[in-house]
């Protein structure tokens, strides 16, 4: 099982709370989005103040988004992948 599984399966064990299960998953989700986005910059070759430049904002946002202090709206997540050459596709599917 792997660890965030075993996190997940104890958090909802100890706190018995669906909302809190659910809120961890989020946090997850998108700590995993943050770690994809960031591989992709450096595999772009490009520092955080040349993607700033390149998608219209602050380095300081690209900084505390990638550090986790920032949700972004979903324009900015787009355009952050195509300044890396990636798009940014979701997947709803059934349980």
């Amino acid at each position: 099982m792997a660890e965030t599984e075993q996190f997940q399966e104890l958090l909802s064990k100890v706190l018995g709370d669906a909302e809190a299960t659910n809120l961890f998953e989020d946090a997850i989700a998108a700590k995993r989005l943050r770690e994809t986005l960031s591989e992709c910059r450096a595999g772009a070759e490009l520092s955080q103040e040349q993607l700033a430049k390149q998608i219209g904002c602050a380095q300081a946002q690209i900084s505390r988004y990638e550090r986790g202090d920032y949700d972004p709206p979903m324009g900015f997540l787009r355009r952050y992948a195509q300044a890396c050459g990636w798009d940014l596709k979701f997947q709803v599917t059934f349980r």
